[in-house]
Parts: C-alpha cells; sequence; structure tokens
C-alpha cells in the first residue's frame, strides 16, 4: 500500500489490523494526519451446529502459495520492473542490487525463520545491517519505506513457510485437516514428496475446494476447531479469527498482543508460539481429545467475540 500511503492527501486518516502496522505508518508517512487500529469484524451464520454434533474437526481457510514458487520469483526479479525503475527516479541511489536482491531477500527470509515472532520492518532493518550503502537507505523514512515495500517477497516467502510447517505438523500428528481456498492442490503434491523422503503423515488434508467468502460463516458453524496462522501480525488479528469465534468454534491461532490483551489464552483462544509447531499439533490434539472442554471454551470465545467482533457492534461504534 505503499504508493497510496505516499499520496499527498490533507486529513488522511487510515484504519489498521495491527498495532505495529499503525506505529509504521506513523514512523515513516509522517503527513498522514491519524491512524485507526480497527481489526476486521464478521458474520454470524444463521444457524449455530451444536458443538458436539459439528460435522467438521478441523479447518483451515485461505490461499496455497508454494514457498518454493517465491523463492523461483525472487531469484528472477531484476532491473526491468516498474518497482525498481520508480524506486530509482525518486531515491537515485542505492544502486537497484542493494534494493531489490537475492541478498536482501536471504537475509530477511534467514532472520525471520530464526526469529518468526519479529516483524518484516526489524527483518528488513536487520538484512540492512551488512550492507554499506545501508546508510542512504536510512536517511529518509520514504527511501526506507520505499525499499521494504520492494522486498515484499520475503513477507510473502516467511508466511509461506510457516503455513506449510502448521499444516505438515498437523499430518505428522495424525490430524486431519478440512481446507477450503485456492491452489491447496500443489500443497498436497509437496506433502507426497515429502513422504517419499520418508516423513511419513498420519494425518490427511481434505481439498474442499474455493468458497465465496459469503459463505464462510456457514462453513465455521459447523466446525469444531478453527485453525489460524495470522499474515505476519504480531500486534493484531485476523477476520478469520472473529469468523471462528462468531460462530462458535474454537480459535486455535498463532500469539499476537493484541490477541493477548484482548482474550484469555487456554479459556476462550488458544495461541501457540510460531517457535513451536509441534505444540500447535499438540494443542489441537488435546482440544479433539477433550470435546467437552472444547466446547466449553467455544462458547466463552462466542460470547466474547459476538460483543465486541461482530459487524452489529461495530455499527454501534460508529454511531456513537
Amino acid at each position: 500500500h505503499n504508493s497510496v500511503l505516499r499520496q499527498p492527501l490533507k486529513n488522511m486518516r487510515v484504519v489498521c489490523l495491527d498495532e505495529t502496522h499503525a506505529e509504521y505508518i506513523r514512523k515513516y508517512y509522517s503527513h498522514i494526519k491519524e491512524v485507526i487500529v480497527m481489526p476486521l469484524p464478521a458474520d454470524t451464520a444463521k444457524s449455530l451446529v451444536t458443538y458436539n454434533e459439528r460435522s467438521r474437526d478441523v479447518l483451515f481457510t485461505g490461499t496455497y502459495t508454494s514457498s518454493e514458487d517465491i523463492v523461483a520469483l525472487a531469484m528472477r526479479g531484476g532491473g526491468d520492473s516498474v518497482e525498481i525503475k520508480n524506486f530509482q527516479t525518486m531515491h537515485k541511489e542505492p544502486a537497484q542490487e542493494f534494493i531489490n536482491s537475492m541478498q536482501i531477500f536471504n537475509k530477511m527470509a534467514g532472520y525471520l525463520l530464526e526469529n518468526p515472532c519479529e516483524t518484516i520492518e526489524k527483518a528488513y532493518t536487520f538484512a540492512l545491517g551488512d550492507i554499506t550503502e545501508e546508510k542512504v537507505l536510512r536517511e529518509t523514512a520514504a527511501a526506507f519505506a520505499d525499499g521494504l515495500e520492494l522486498n515484499f517477497l520475503a513477507d510473502m516467502f516467511i508466511r509461506a513457510v510457516i503455513r506449510e510447517e502448521l499444516l505438515m505438523e498437523m499430518l505428522r500428528n495424525g490430524i486431519d485437516v478440512d481446507i477450503f481456498g485456492h491452489g491447496w492442490e500443489k500443497f498436497v503434491e509437496k506433502c507426497g514428496n515429502v513422504e517419499k523422503s520418508g516423513d511419513r503423515f498420519k494425518g490427511k488434508i481434505n481439498i474442499c475446494g474455493e468458497v465465496d467468502y459469503r459463505r464462510l460463516p456457514e462453513l465455521y458453524a459447523d466446525t469444531k476447531i478453527a485453525l489460524n496462522v495470522l499474515p505476519w501480525f504480531k500486534a493484531g488479528q485476523h477476520d478469520r479469527i472473529a469468523l471462528a469465534m462468531c460462530n462458535g468454534c474454537v480459535c486455535v491461532t498463532d500469539e499476537s498482543t493484541y490477541l493477548e490483551k484482548k482474550f484469555v489464552d487456554g479459556e476462550n483462544i488458544f495461541m501457540y508460539s510460531l517457535e513451536d509447531m509441534t505444540g500447535a499439533a499438540m494443542l489441537v490434539r488435546d482440544l479433539l481429545a477433550h470435546p467437552l472442554e472444547a466446547a466449553r471454551a467455544a462458547a466463552k470465545g462466542y460470547v466474547c467475540a459476538v460483543s465486541s467482533l461482530s459487524f452489529k457492534k461495530y455499527i454501534e461504534i460508529f454511531i456513537n
């Protein structure tokens, strides 16, 4: 969204889904008058299935992008892209190879793999640390923000890797997962290749195809456990969390300081660390093994969510 945020509009206000995103905008886009943090709400289905009667044990929704494809795209990146040419026109220096290169990509990706709880901004700062020309980028907030946007593939890569690893960990631990979304056939193919290398999966992926967003509430309303990975939000919330909780699911998601303030881990939501995917699988297995406790947690989450994350509640906030 860099090009939009750069527009010199008067009285511009921006709504963010993450508190760290809001801090980033205040830091690098000083002309923006106000930044508000307001996570997405969700609809509740017309009819919620009783927890123990729900037909789906574990649900994951989203689009699949292969981490290998992202690496291949990064390797093909070059000076012919419109984004790089625009950057060089605006900032003249540093040279292209220091802005959008495999060197930056590799450093960012490596840093995030080792530090999955850190932000993309911190990873980019780290990647620039070993490059002499970093001082040029740091001279202006605009240069830093523009350079970070040009290296968006590192963000895409780490999110793809984490999503793949989470689901593979479920399979290793005998947990079946129903997936709705685009492109997951390629993930199943990848799982087959992993199995051939000796890593046997006890669970299975059930590809349920693409689905219109408007149908998601009814899918969640017939699901016991909703598995989620935040899109690298470290202090925010994705609408999948609202969809899960507003429709009576147990929401299992990675940690976020925003979620820690809004909910009670282990009571109305269950959070895992990106540094412990096995722990995430054990958490899901435990919930499946104790349906009564899981149902109670889902009910508590529902009560909390409909009072704060529903569209009705957001309308009240806007009116008042």
